[in-house]
Parts: structure tokens; sequence; C-alpha cells
């Protein structure tokens, strides 16, 4: 963190960078709006844009997927990315992820740059399941002459988080509180998950402050604090009494729950559902009374967010052995009742996630009076997940991916 909190932002928005930055926003207008004869010109700029993938006619006529697409493996990329759009129901998508994974794994090592380096990253990150931001960031590094990128957004970013850098370290909760974890670089990495758009400045510092919060509270409970010490702790919060009430319960009384009851009692009192519902600060006018109660209501978004940002938690836990030895754990509780190994637990752990993914996809699909900012919040909350766990607990021991998306996007400038 020193790193932040000293850096001096050498490159700042000054009005150099604001008129380059129109000039860039003009000139993409004018060729959006060219006449219809030159339209097929767009198209590569469209994509660029938007990196939108389209979904073709796979199959033969014989059901299977056509031979000649092991052959065109800008093909097999193509169809591996839409095919992560799957809902339930879509089982030729789900035979797609399999088929793509398993050519493009054998094509990997053939391959020349910068196609190789595409194909590695998807086997690893899923557009669909990547945030937003950090795979552009990717997407212009592999395209170097790609030139209508600068780094305004960037240079603000590095800027809110050298605030709250400050702000933490006037605190000074790691001398206060060694047991908690200083994360929160990391924090701001995952809100900026959330959303990175400039017009969200603030929401983003109050709410990777409400992450850092949140998680010191988390660590008491579950890394210091004992049984007879959280009873006034929680008298002292009193929102929080059903976590005393069930799981440290457990615990204290040696009780080993059912899968199916740690999971009713994890979901509900877990700190996703309250970080979606409060990342719609300063969404804007779409935010109306009718969006909370929505939220209150326990929409299948944010159950199928929560479910994938605890699940993939529990795996990492269990995986790495964050808990204390006496602390219950989900993936314990599957193996005792459904005895079955810790590797047979994580399959069916990320079945479940699996099928959240697709519940998730499922609600951007369908006709809904949810303004598309407000299902965002649950979408991009996963995505951070996924980037955060996928090699292990990238909050705790902060692994390359997170490294590499807060160094891409907080430290190292686009060159221009």
């Amino acid at each position: 963190m020193e790193i932040i909190v000293s850096f001096i932002v050498f490159m700042d928005i000054d009005t150099t960078n604001q008129l380059r930055y129109e000039q860039l926003k003009e000139e993409v207008r004018r060729m959006l709006m060219a006449p219809m004869d030159t339209s097929i010109r767009k198209l590569p700029l469209i994509d660029a844009i938007q990196r939108l993938e389209a979904f073709y006619k796979f199959k033969d006529e014989e059901g299977n997927f056509k031979s000649s697409l092991t052959n065109d493996v800008q093909g097999l990329l193509e169809l591996y990315e839409v095919s992560y759009m799957c809902v339930h129901g879509e089982d030729i998508l789900d035979e797609a992820i399999s088929f793509t994974t398993t050519h493009l794994t054998l094509a990997a090592a053939t391959l020349d740059y910068p196609l190789s380096e595409q194909v590695t990253h998807a086997l690893k990150q899923s557009i669909q399941k990547g945030l937003p931001r950090v795979e552009a960031r990717r997407y212009i590094f592999i395209y170097q002459d790609i030139e209508s990128h600068n780094n305004i957004v960037g240079l603000l970013h590095r800027k809110e988080l050298s605030e709250i850098c400050r702000w933490w370290k006037d605190l000074d909760f790691t001398r206060k509180l060694p047991f908690a974890r200083d994360r929160v670089v990391e924090g701001y990495f995952w809100i900026m998950g959330v959303y990175f758009e400039p017009q969200y400045s603030l929401d983003r510092k109050m709410i990777t402050k409400v992450i850092a919060m949140e998680s010191i509270v988390d660590d008491t409970y579950d890394s210091y604090a004992t049984y007879d010490e959280l009873i006034p702790y929680t008298d002292a919060i009193e929102s929080m009494k059903r976590l005393i009430s069930s799981n440290n319960c457990w615990t204290h009384q040696n009780y080993k729950p059912t899968f199916e009851e740690f999971r009713d009692n994890a979901l509900p009192t877990s700190s996703y559902a309250m970080l979606a519902i409060t990342a719609f600060m300063g969404v804007g006018d779409v935010i109306t009374p009718e969006t909370f109660t929505w939220a209150a209501g326990d929409p299948k978004i944010i159950k199928a967010s929560t479910i994938i940002c605890r699940f993939t938690d529990d795996i990492a836990e269990h995986k790495f052995k964050h808990r204390r030895e006496d602390d219950c754990s989900a993936i314990e509780c599957y193996i005792e009742q459904y005895g079955v190994t810790a590797q047979e637990a994580y399959y069916g752990f990320n079945k479940h996630i699996e099928n959240s993914w697709k519940e998730i996809n499922k609600e951007f699909l369908k006709p809904t009076e949810i303004p598309i900012p407000v299902l965002n919040r649950s979408l991009n909350l996963a995505r951070v997940r996924d980037v955060l766990y996928r090699e292990g607990d990238g909050y705790i021991h902060v692994g390359k991916a997170p490294k590499g998306g807060i160094t891409s996007l907080l430290i190292e400038p686009v060159p221009l």
C-alpha cells in the first residue's frame, strides 16, 4: 500500500488530456454515424468497442460440432466465449464449452502471438466472467495498434485509491487490530470491478470503506474472538445477532450442521447481498424506492451472485485452510453428509456456481422492469469474485490474477 500512499500522480487529468479525450470521442462518433454505404467498415470498429461475439450454426446436419471448427481456432474461440452466456436448458452451449475447451487447450501451444495470448487467457478467464476494464486493458495490450485509448479514467482511479489509502493509514488499524486483514487496495479493486465509470467516483470511495470495516467485523467473528467475547460484542451490534445465534453456536456446542442448514444460514448472513444493494448508491435516477423493494425480495440475480461469491469463498477457505480448525466449514458439512472426498465436494460446489452463472445470464436475456445498471451491480460482484478466487483466495493471499489487474489498472498507464 505504501506505493499508493506515496504515489505522486505524474500525469494529471489536465486540459491537454481532456481535449484529446473529447477529440477521440468525436472521431468515434463520426465513424459510427458514417453513411450506410460504408457501414461494412463499421463492423470491426463495433466489434472492438463492444467485444461482442455471435453464436452461429456450429453444428452439422447430424447434430455434431463441425469438424472444420478444429482447424479454425478463431472460430473456436468465438464459440467458446459466447457459450458462457448459456442459461438453464441450453445443453448445446454446455456441450460447446466442453468441445471448445478441449480443442483450444490442444491448439494453444501451436499458435502464434497474439492469438496464442488470446486463447491462453480465455481458457483462464472468459469475457462474460471477467471484469470489463481489466479485459479492455488486456485487449489494448495485445492489439498495440489500437490508438483510441487514453489514461483519464485510470488517473482518476489512482487518485481515489491514494485518498482511501491515506484514510486507512490514518486509522492505524494495522497496528491497533493486527489480526484483521489489511486489504484496502484489494477492496478498492473489488469495487472498481463493480463500477469503474468516472461518475461513480464518490460511490467507489464510500463502498471501499464499507468493505474495509465489514472485513474487520468478519475477521473478529471468524478468526479472533472467542465465543464468550462474541456475546457482548454481538449485543453491541444488535443487527448481527443471527451470526452468533447459529454459526458460532454450532462451533461452541460442537454441533455439525447439515450442508443445507449451513447454506441457509451462510447465504443471508454473508455480506454479498448487502454489497450489491449498497452499490445502488450513486447509480442515478434509475434507483427508486421500488428498486429497494425488489432487492429486499431476494431476487434471483442477487441470490445467484451471493451463491457464486459465498461458494467460491468456501472452496478457497477449505483448500487453503483459512478457517480455525474448530470452525464449521461448508465443505466439511458437505463431505460428512454425502460421504464424498474433498475433490468431489469441490465439484459439487462448482456445479452450484455454474448453475448460478446461468441464472444471472437468464436475468439479462429476459424482459424485465429492473434497469440494466441495477442488474450490473450483481453481475460485476460475481465477476470480481471469479477473478479474485480463480487461483485461490485472492483477497487473503493476493495471487497473479488480482495482482495483474491492480498493476495494469492502477500502476502502469497505457502507452499512448
